[in-house]
């Protein structure tokens, strides 16, 4: 006889609940290396494996938010149309600040950088050189 629907979805329910206490655990330890990793002014570090190193690495990163509205309202009705879809593309907008369309100070009046949250990133190396 097979095990019941309400049993099969509490032991979901419960295996949900673990999933998310070990989330916290890993987010709490991650940002306790990182920190740790910083402070020793360290990027990277290896530990031995069978036949190569387990590494982790520092990443941070950031990505430009723009203000879409402030800049549309300082473009000209020309330059609006030629990177505006529903919004702005920013591919297109690259384009026109590329080809001198679009004056790379107007876009960046109205830009922001917004960094990302730093994570480690766990991989494998043969040796231990960065």
């Amino acid at each position: 006889m097979t095990e019941s629907l309400a049993t099969r979805l509490a032991r979901l329910g419960e295996m949900k609940a673990n999933i998310a206490r070990l989330q916290d655990e890993f987010k709490a330890e991650e940002a306790s290396l990182l920190q740790e990793m910083r402070d020793s002014d360290r990027k990277r570090i290896f530990w031995p494996l069978d036949n190569e190193f387990g590494t982790a690495s520092v990443v941070e990163s950031s990505t430009i938010k723009i203000d879409e509205a402030a800049l549309l309202r300082e473009l000209s009705e020309e330059q609006v149309t030629a990177i505006q879809k529903t919004v702005v593309d920013q591919k297109m907008l690259e384009h026109e600040v590329a080809t001198g369309n679009i004056d790379i100070e107007v876009v960046s009046r109205h830009s922001t950088e917004v960094p990302r949250k730093p994570y480690l990133r766990f991989g494998t190396a043969k040796e231990t050189t960065d």
